[in-house]
């Protein structure tokens, strides 16, 4: 997944390292701090009620 994101942005010219993962879901945090860290990012923003 890290990839394809990496992908399509960097053909936008979009420097992801300075952009913010929004997750979600029961376990999209554990998923988006590897992913996050994968694409160079430093901030996760993780909704109180991601996961209902």
């Amino acid at each position: 997944m890290a990839n394809a994101i990496k992908k399509i942005s960097l053909q936008k010219g979009d420097n992801i390292s300075e952009y913010t993962l929004c997750c979600f879901g029961g376990a999209g945090g554990q998923h988006a701090c590897l992913i996050a860290n994968a694409l160079g990012m430093k901030e996760v923003f993780i909704h109180p009620y991601a996961g209902i």
